[in-house]
């Protein structure tokens, strides 16, 4: 009976459960005796950097900064929670453990094929492109270290365009709240259910791809007019949608593509955008035409008011390049591709999620620092550097090895102008002032505005004719190809 009763009073054995936010801390030490540098290095770590090109005196030179982009590849670009790693002096990065939700055009691989055969709008991995240009993944102002040309010029004054933005200086908006942000975001969001193909019908090839999606030109069948359609799958209408808000809210500049509307049918998101017709700059970089310095100039100052603009209404790009600036045979210049454009706010004043395509990132970008408009600044200094050269710099190496030079390197600066001329001093200064590594004494995009190398710009109808000549030596050679 005692048994019997003792075993009623009995307790249960204590269940166990599975453990809860487990993380695993990899400590990496610096080993200048192992093959890769580093002892306690995870495989996949090494696997990468075996394929990166980075060479054992820049690692033995570097260690941090190598594990600071391998973290950067490994974490953001893949999309993977690696192991916590336990940095040999500390993280003194203060890089998340995780993936951003963005992080340039390396999103996860999607089904998305759309039906007239094109391929997936996202689709590169790390192993590098055939093409490395399209791989995607305050305080006290020190004096400019290289001292401002003649005149006083400094690359910080000046304000933003208003919000007429025709160029001029002008008053920069209030600071929008969170909440302010979000209202004015879902007002402008505004995507018909209805079939896109009833009113435009696609022709002529793909034009190119975006972020979120792959772009077509299209015909207006009411109208006759030419404008470019944006197709992405359903499965990102949250990027999508994020797309749309910011391109309609910073559409209203003569320096940024018009939006018109957008269509959700038949699993496809579908936008209808300004057409440019003259393509996006990279074509005209890239097939052995000679830019000079007022055409380079021109470009660059027509850039800088669109981004104005944009900072002004405390809003970033994120991924300027010469694939961003389209051209219009008319001698327009306007930015396209919103699809990782990002609205400051009082609660959130600057950016730490990394977006972007490697040979333009900003320093502080890829080390994963806080950052703001700067960033664009240093994009377009790199694009004026494209078209000075032809490329961007590093576009030889790997993009991993990239990362890593764009930190540790010193800024880029302009080679020997084509034969014998030489490049003037005032566009040598417009390139230090927007590739100085330090944000706070890099120029703003008001500021540089005022810079002396923009007076050399063209005119708009010389430009015009300009790219009329470029586009014509550069079909003729399309023919020749084919």
């Amino acid at each position: 009976m005692k048994g019997k009763a003792f075993g009623f009073l009995k307790k249960p054995e204590p269940e166990i459960s599975p453990p809860v936010r487990v993380t695993h801390q990899q400590h990496v030490d610096i080993d200048p005796r192992s093959s890769t540098g580093f002892k306690g290095l995870p495989p996949r770590w090494r696997q990468v950097l075996d394929a990166s090109g980075i060479s054992r005196e820049q690692v033995n030179a570097n260690p941090e900064a190598v594990l600071q982009v391998l973290d950067f590849h490994i974490n953001r670009q893949e999309g993977m929670p690696s192991p916590n790693m336990a940095y040999p002096n500390g993280n003194p990065y203060n890089m998340p453990k995780y993936p951003s939700p963005h992080y340039g055009g390396m999103r996860n691989p999607s089904p998305y094929q759309p039906q007239y055969g094109a391929s997936p709008a996202v689709q590169r991995r790390f192993n590098p492109p055939r093409d490395n240009r399209s791989f995607m993944y305050k305080q006290h102002v020190k004096p400019p270290p290289n001292g401002p040309p003649p005149g006083g010029f400094s690359p910080n004054k000046g304000r933003s365009p208003n919000a007429a933005g025709r160029g001029q200086l002008g008053p920069i908006a209030k600071v929008p709240s969170r909440q302010t942000l979000k209202y004015a975001m879902i007002r402008a969001v505004e995507i018909q259910k209805a079939n896109p193909y009833s009113k435009y019908s696609i022709v002529g090839d793909k034009l190119g791809e975006g972020a979120t999606g792959m772009v077509f030109q299209c015909l207006d069948k009411q109208t006759g007019k030419k404008r470019a359609m944006k197709i992405s799958p359903s499965d990102m209408i949250d990027d999508v949608r994020n797309e749309i808000a910011m391109h309609r809210l910073t559409s209203n500049h003569p320096n940024i593509c018009g939006f018109l509307e957008a269509f959700d049918y038949k699993n496809e998101l579908f936008m209808i955008i300004e057409l440019m017709n003259g393509g996006a700059l990279t074509g005209y970089v890239t097939n052995n035409v000679k830019w000079n310095e007022p055409e380079i100039a021109y470009v660059c100052k027509q850039m800088l008011q669109g981004l104005s603009f944009m900072h002004s209404q405390h809003r970033l790009h994120r991924d300027i390049k010469s694939d961003n600036v389209l051209l219009d045979l008319n001698g327009e210049v306007k930015l396209g591709d919103f699809g990782f454009a990002v609205n400051l706010t009082k609660d959130q004043p600057t950016r730490g999620s990394i977006v972007g395509t490697p040979y333009w990132m900003a320093p502080e970008l890829i080390q994963g620092k806080q950052y703001d408009g700067k960033i664009d600044v240093w994009s377009t200094g790199i694009t004026a550097i494209e078209m000075a050269e032809g490329e961007p710099p590093l576009l030889e190496v790997a993009p991993l090895k990239a990362l890593l030079l764009i930190t540790t390197n010193k800024p880029p600066r302009l080679k020997k102008g084509p034969g014998s001329v030489q490049w003037s001093g005032e566009f040598k200064h417009f390139i230090k002032c927007t590739l100085r590594k330090d944000p706070v004494v890099r120029g703003s995009s008001a500021g540089l505005l005022m810079h002396p190398f923009l007076k050399k710009s063209c005119s708009r109808s010389y430009f015009a004719g300009f790219i009329h000549q470029a586009k014509k030596a550069k079909d003729k050679a399309k023919k020749k190809k084919s």
